[in-house]
């Protein structure tokens, strides 16, 4: 018999992938704004790569989802 919050787990599940890649999406460009602001010389590249997988992700996630 399956538990009350059965149906709410498996909208979380769905949506939780969906709000994490929001999240970071988010979380990478107030980074990037931030960065570019604070340091007046150009970010490391280690740096910006990961913000850049951050916001690729949370748009490709925005795409298909």
């Amino acid at each position: 018999m399956p538990s009350e919050d059965s149906g709410d787990r498996g909208e979380f599940t769905y949506f939780a992938p969906q709000l994490q890649f929001t999240i970071l999406k988010a979380i990478g460009e107030l980074l990037r704004v931030n960065l570019d602001r604070v340091v007046h010389e150009p970010l490391p590249n280690d740096v910006v790569v990961l913000l850049t997988e951050l916001e690729y992700r949370g748009n490709r996630k925005r795409r298909l989802g």
